[in-house]
């Protein structure tokens, strides 16, 4: 018997909670019930997510990495210190959803690819390649890279379906097969606006087999829609505290199952956040070279979800982003 499990995130009622009391506090002008809303082309080019300044603290790593480019043993501790804020980013953004079938667990995991995400990887994947070329206009350079994706309009979600343990060989055992309807799929903003799927990779939409491997695949949504007759930004950070995504159901071997939104913090009420951030401090010690790139696999097994689960996720992230190496 298929059952829905807490999500493995602490705290993930209270977000629910807070998110309630958020649509409950809503201006007057908004209407109670959900407005669809159509993408359009975004009124400006200064409100795009993906333009947004690079994060101060990643031109810091970057220049003490290659102020002096024969250290290595300085390089390969700045990449420890990157790689433990690119997991840190990894969970910040990420949400996920347990069920079981059988003897096995298996989670969805949606990330929303945010600038600092993705700037993250960028500093991570120049320290990989030993690429100390852009000590003076690093920010410059990243920003560069960041407008291939804001040119896209859209905002970039990255799902992953892991189970708990494969089967091996031709031996089916305990077999699973997911289905996902994204086009079901909806965003609701703070506004009660909620909105489709721009694009989705579709091998997701199609009978997906677990059984043997996990699976995983990018989804967006547009980043400004057409609101009474006005084309708006989707999402800010003013207005916007949560990401709630929400499907219709997950299907599991031909049955359709409910289940709760993906809950995603967006932006905190208060701005007080420093350079450092005491999770990152929870990776482990004995880091190697190996652990400082991308990586073709998925964590196995999923638990426990700790900083190594972290640190896994996002080095596969990373691997996706760049197909590198």
């Amino acid at each position: 018997m298929l059952r829905q499990l807490t999500n493995i995130k602490l705290g993930g009622m209270v977000l629910i909670v807070f998110s309630i009391m958020l649509s409950a506090c809503a201006p007057a002008t908004v209407a109670a019930s959900s407005m669809n809303a159509t993408p359009c082309s975004p009124p400006t080019l200064e409100g795009n997510a993906y333009r947004q300044s690079v994060q101060p603290i990643l031109g810091g790593y970057y220049r003490n990495a290659f102020n002096n480019p024969n250290d290595f043993q300085n390089i390969e501790t700045i990449q420890y210190e990157a790689m433990k804020l690119l997991a840190t980013q990894i969970e910040r953004w990420s949400d996920s959803i347990d069920f079981s079938v059988g003897t096995k667990y298996i989670r969805a995991t949606v990330t929303y690819l945010s600038p600092e995400l993705i700037q993250t990887i960028i500093l991570n994947h120049y320290l990989f390649r030993k690429n100390g070329t852009f000590l003076i206009n690093f920010e410059a350079q990243v920003l560069s890279k960041m407008e291939t994706i804001a040119n896209r309009n859209e905002h970039l979600f990255f799902v992953t379906l892991i189970a708990s343990n494969y089967e091996q060989g031709t031996s089916y055992g305990e077999q699973v097969i997911i289905q996902l309807p994204l086009q079901s799929l909806i965003l609701t903003n703070s506004s009660n606006v909620q909105v489709d799927p721009l694009h989705d990779d579709h091998a997701l939409e199609d009978r997906i087999d677990l059984t043997f491997a996990p699976a995983h695949g990018y989804f967006s949504f547009p980043m400004a829609i057409t609101v009474n007759g006005n084309c708006e930004f989707l999402l800010d950070k003013t207005n916007n505290a949560h990401l709630v995504l929400s499907i219709p159901h997950i299907t599991i071997n031909g049955t359709n199952y409910q289940t709760r939104p993906w809950i995603l913090d967006y932006a905190p009420p208060l701005a007080l956040a420093l350079d450092s951030n005491p999770m990152e401090d929870r990776l482990l010690l004995d880091r190697t070279p190996e652990h400082f790139s991308p990586d073709k696999d998925l964590p196995v097994p999923i638990t426990p979800v700790d900083s190594e689960y972290w640190e896994k996720l996002a080095r596969f992230i990373w691997h996706e982003m760049t197909l590198d190496p």
